[in-house]
């Protein structure tokens, strides 16, 4: 068995969930059935040489551990792990990256930590989360952060419980809360990504789980070009994150467990920057709260948890397509056992990765393994915000030059683009696209949930609207271009930010497309005692709440091109070349 050390991700970095991990390979495949938990599946294991799999599940890629390392040359680039960035052993670093895991708050005046946790019942009433304890306690995983330099200090997921409130697994919720970011002396740190989840879970001894812990190691790709670009990484890693744990320590398996029913949770963290740009994330009906100034911050995100079909298989090299093949051929690896590989989306929520997953639709039979529940959000690194300014085309400037928090989107759909949705100047159509099994892993229709938070000086810029009250149509349509019926959209602006959501659409690769609309404003002349008449003021534009009516309609056929079966759903839908209806 051999292990990769680290591995490319986000193109130039390298971060801290690529490891030796391959025991995970080892643990036994739990059959997805109704009957089973679905936070309790584990994804299947290879079983025989010369395979190639897959896994989408967004809950691999937050499982991040804690790191500081320092990018020194010495006879070549090396990462080297820093327990401060006075640690001797980093003393001649060009430069530091860091994944900093937030701890709760101790004090009023403390930054870079979790200020609260809150579980929201149905009825409105809010229970205020406890810090119990840290998932690990060796303060080798630790690293001290400094204040003055905005660095954050860093410790481990840390566990919470509520009064009153419990899971089928017990009382304790972990919470991971990731801030990414680098150090060069003479500078501020610099933010260049948030990430966190909430997970219900109980704690199982394991003796073959254990921390996950940084390791010193090579930088090969590092080049003077790199070091000026403050190119982040935390270098390679050991350890394992097996089988569902949403984390581990040595012999401990925290393992996920299913989520309270009715219940929404609020996640505070306060940092000494704003934390800007764009969100996504998977909850349904989100809320996002930002404020402070100066070096005192907070942000606040708010919603329930939401089933997301997430998906894994195995496949002998000689019975995969050419095009998976090709697609695969100069991709980094995240598991390896013998000559078999595994792939992962690696933080890449985008189109080349819902490109990805069509073409592995055949192969599992277009059916998730399973529906855990699912309470994360991430917000895009300032890279990736560029990449996403460039879909609104003309409208680019609203969302690069605006400061600040400027949306968030989230779904339950396996894979979406997790930027900016693409604006259309030409209808004014604003595109977002998601993709996941047409059915869920009890073999029922799977219905999709998505939901848009978007600044409303940002939509208006876009549009070149005034502030008068905006509407909106909101629709999905099938990848052979049909209308799907859309159980609800809904439109409301409250508190400037404005929100779309539609809910209940079916799958497998449908776009979700909204447009906004103002009408004209028309000045309103009255009469007074004057001898000369004198317009009126406009009133303050009122906010709307509309709920949208659902599309007509649409049935659902099936298509079949040899032994390849696909659903289209549509109001009149038609297969796709090279298919027969069936």
């Amino acid at each position: 068995m051999s292990s990769s050390p680290f591995s490319l991700r986000h193109h130039l970095f390298i971060l801290g969930t690529i490891s030796a991990l391959a025991l995970s390979l080892l643990s036994p495949a739990m059959p997805s059935s109704a009957a089973t938990i679905d936070e309790h599946w584990e994804a299947p294991v290879t079983t025989s040489a010369n395979q190639l799999g897959v896994i989408f599940d967004d809950r691999v890629d937050y499982s991040y551990v804690g790191a500081l390392a320092g990018a020194v040359n010495e006879g070549g680039w090396q990462s080297r792990v820093c327990s401060s960035i006075q640690d001797a052993h980093c003393a001649n670093a060009a430069y530091f990256s860091f994944k900093a895991m937030l701890g709760p708050c101790a004090l009023e005046s403390d930054t870079n930590c979790l200020e609260s946790l809150i579980a929201i019942k149905s009825d409105g009433t809010r229970v205020t989360g406890k810090f119990s304890r840290y998932a690990t306690t060796d303060k080798s995983t630790y690293f001290d952060g400094t204040t003055s330099l905005d660095i954050p200090s860093s410790r481990s997921e840390s566990l919470w419980t509520f009064e009153g409130i419990n899971h089928g697994g017990g009382s304790d919720f972990l919470v991971s809360s990731i801030l990414d970011g680098t150090y060069k002396k003479g500078s501020q740190a610099k933010f260049d990504r948030l990430q966190s989840f909430v997970q219900p879970v109980s704690e199982l001894k394991d003796s073959s789980v254990s921390r996950i812990r940084i390791m010193d190691t090579p930088l090969s790709f590092m080049s003077e070009e790199y070091v000026q670009n403050q190119t982040a990484w935390t270098g390679g890693q050991r350890g394992t994150l097996g089988k569902n744990c949403a984390a581990t320590d040595d012999g401990v398996c925290f393992q996920r467990e299913p989520f309270p029913a009715d219940l929404k949770f609020a996640l505070k963290i306060r940092t000494p920057q704003s934390i800007g740009g764009w969100i996504h994330g998977r909850m349904k009906s989100p809320d996002v709260s930002i404020e402070g100034s100066g070096n005192k911050w907070t942000i606040e995100v708010t919603g329930e948890p939401i089933p997301v079909p997430v998906v894994a298989y195995w496949g002998n090299r000689s019975e995969l397509s050419p095009e998976i093949l090709q697609a695969y051929s100069s991709r980094a690896g995240t598991y390896f056992t013998g000559n078999s590989v595994r792939y992962q989306t690696n933080g890449n929520f985008n189109q080349e990765q819902i490109d990805l997953f069509s073409l592995w639709i055949p192969y599992i039979k277009d059916k998730a393994n399973a529906n855990p529940k699912m309470w994360l959000f991430g917000s895009l690194t300032p890279e990736r915000l560029i990449d996403s300014a460039r879909g609104l085309g003309t409208a680019s400037a609203c969302l690069t030059n605006a400061k600040g928090l400027t949306g968030i989107v989230t779904t339950n759909a396996t894979i979406y683009n997790g930027a900016m949705p693409t604006f259309s100047a030409s209808d004014g159509v604003l595109n977002y696209k998601v993709s996941a099994p047409h059915y869920a892993a009890d073999g029922s229709d799977f219905q999709g949930s998505y939901d848009l938070v978007l600044r409303s000086d940002i939509a208006r810029c876009i549009y070149q609207f005034s502030s008068a009250p905006i509407s909106a149509t909101v629709n999905v349509t099938s990848s052979d271009g049909g209308v799907q019926r859309v159980a609800s959209t809904v439109l409301s602006e409250s508190k400037g930010w404005l929100h779309l959501g539609a809910y209940g659409f079916g799958f497998s690769a449908p776009t979700v497309k909204m447009k906004l609309i103002q009408e004209k404003e028309t000045p309103v002349v009255v009469t007074v005692p004057s001898p000369t008449p004198v317009a009126a003021p406009i009133a303050p534009a009122p906010v709307i709440a509309k709920v949208i009516s659902p599309a007509p309609a649409s049935k659902t056929i099936t298509c079949v091109k040899g032994k390849t079966t696909k659903k289209v759903s549509g109001i009149k839908p038609v297969c796709p070349a090279g298919y027969k209806k069936k």
